[in-house]
């Protein structure tokens, strides 16, 4: 092959390989996706929010409100047993605590599902509870008790149905129980 010939070919390459890499590397103005470069996607992290607390000194505060629900895991969960909702054990890998959480599900065929108390309970009786007799849930609402300290010592959720309320089926079933339902102690 001619030298000439292999030259061009060779340029004619290298001007390819430009025109693509700049094709691909530069920003878009259209529809399509954007190149982030490092110093924009620098600027686009947020910088994740450090919780207030740790420990023991998260026992009693709102998990939300605190920080240490972002990042926060679901050890367990148990769903009412007429359907009403779920209660979930929490826990806290940023704070080391844990809490319950309630999320009540659409109503349905269930009037009277709700509950009027939720709470954490360590296997030792140490309580974090949160009163919901006169605060009224929405479907898809979720609620959760104040957290509780337990590094050593397991810790259930825990719901206090409404109990004798409506139906004698609900009251029955309910009452049955003495009114709770939890999840296991993790």
């Amino acid at each position: 092959m001619d030298t000439f010939v292999r030259k061009t070919i060779s340029v004619v390459a290298m001007t390819l390989m430009l025109a693509l890499s700049a094709m691909f590397a530069a920003p878009s103005h259209a529809s399509g996706p954007s190149v982030t470069t490092p110093s924009k996607a620098a600027t686009s992290v947020r910088a994740e929010a450090s919780p207030t607390c740790y420990g023991d000194y998260c026992s009693g505060m709102d998990p939300v409100a605190s920080g240490c629900a972002e990042g926060a895991k679901t050890l367990d969960s148990h769903v009412q047993g007429l359907g009403g909702g779920i209660v979930e054990l929490r826990y806290s890998p940023k704070c080391g605590t844990n809490w319950a959480r309630w999320t009540a599900y659409p109503t349905g065929w269930c009037m009277n599902c709700g509950i009027v108390g939720l709470r954490a309970v360590q296997d030792t009786g140490y309580t974090q509870s949160i009163d919901l007799t006169n605060k009224p849930i929405k479907d898809g609402e979720s609620v959760w008790s104040p957290m509780i300290y337990s590094p050593v010592k397991k810790v259930k959720a825990e719901i206090i149905n409404i109990c004798g309320d409506a139906g004698m089926v609900a009251a029955a079933f309910d009452c049955a129980m003495n009114g709770l339902e939890s999840t296991r102690s993790l």
